[in-house]
């Protein structure tokens, strides 16, 4: 065995840890944002959900029919809301397509701090996000979720809780991920 074949098959057990983190990054992201944009669309301001019922997914989906991505991006309330599924997508793309285990941490860094920009968040409340934003979505899976929560934005806001903490994880992962590589 040469020094160059050794190299080689220390590399490949590091590249499937690689790729399986990265079909993980682009699985979430393809669940995430769909699930994102149908709880935005409620939040349009002539969309009107009653306030004293629970509504589920199911319910609230059908707004999606009836809002254009236009509007969402008329819309006072949505208008800066709306461009955190483009920042998703880029984010992702990025994690994606660079290698290197520095790069990936920034970039997840990157998605999680810049995640609660898009909703105007005042930097005290970084951290609430994502406890309570899960909480939300939760909630709202299993239809507990009220039509004041998906009328604010509340439920897409929890959706972006769960994308802090999944790039939490992925952040934590190439840090751990960059140790184990070098020793």
């Amino acid at each position: 065995m040469t020094a160059n074949s050794a190299v080689l098959e220390y590399a490949k057990p590091q590249k499937r840890r690689l790729f399986s983190l990265n079909s993980v990054v682009i699985i979430c992201t393809a669940i995430l944002l769909p699930l994102f944009y149908i709880a935005l669309a409620p939040s349009i301001s002539s969309f009107a959900l009653d306030y004293t019922q629970k509504h589920s997914w199911w319910r609230v989906s059908r707004a999606v029919l009836a809002v254009n991505p236009r509007q969402l991006l008329s819309d006072p309330s949505t208008d800066r809301r709306v461009w955190f599924i483009p920042f998703g997508i880029v984010m992702t793309s990025l994690f994606v397509f660079f290698r290197r285990r520095g790069l990936k941490r920034a970039i997840a860094a990157a998605a999680m701090l810049f995640t609660a920009y898009f909703f105007g968040i005042g930097s005290q409340y970084w951290i609430r996000v994502p406890i309570y934003g899960t909480v939300i979505f939760v909630r709202s899976l299993v239809g507990l979720a009220g039509g004041e929560e998906w009328s604010e934005g509340i439920v897409a806001l929890g959706i972006m809780g769960v994308w802090i903490i999944l790039w939490l994880i992925f952040f934590l992962l190439c840090v751990g991920g960059g140790r184990n590589a070098e020793s």
